[in-house]
This record gives structure tokens, sequence and C-alpha cells, in this order.
């Protein structure tokens, strides 16, 4: 079981460092889109935030509900 909880825990990490070193990025991506305004967006622009915040949010559920459950399972 001490293999898992370190699998957790790599996973976790590994998914804050990359949201975390792509976060500039995505708010340069942002800030040039807001500028050029609706007509001129880039669609390949707009679809690399969608996917980065739905990537994000999706990391976040997963890590969320690995906690609880090694939580569980430590304490349990």
């Amino acid at each position: 079981m001490n293999l898992l909880y370190g699998l957790i825990l790599v996973m976790i990490v590994a998914g804050f460092i990359t949201v975390a070193s792509m976060k500039k990025r995505m708010e340069r991506k942002v800030a040039k889109l807001v500028a050029q305004g609706e007509h001129e967006n880039d669609r390949r622009d707009i679809q690399a935030v969608i996917y980065w915040i739905f990537g994000t949010v999706a990391w976040g559920v997963v890590s969320i509900f690995l906690i609880i459950w090694l939580l569980n399972d430590f304490f349990g």
C-alpha cells in the first residue's frame, strides 16, 4: 500500500507543477485575446485556454478525491 500512497503523492505534485508552469503562458494568451477584441481572436488560442481550464479543474477534482480516499484509507 505504501507504493500506492507514493504514486498518489507524485501525481498530485506533478500535476501542480504542470499547472503552475503553464499559468503565466495562459495569462499571456488571455491578455492577448482580450486586447485583440472579439473579431480578431485566434481560435487555437481560445481552445488552448479552455482546454487548460478544463484540465486544471479535472486535475483538481481527481486530486481532491484521491486525497480524501488516501486519508480515509490511512486513518480508517
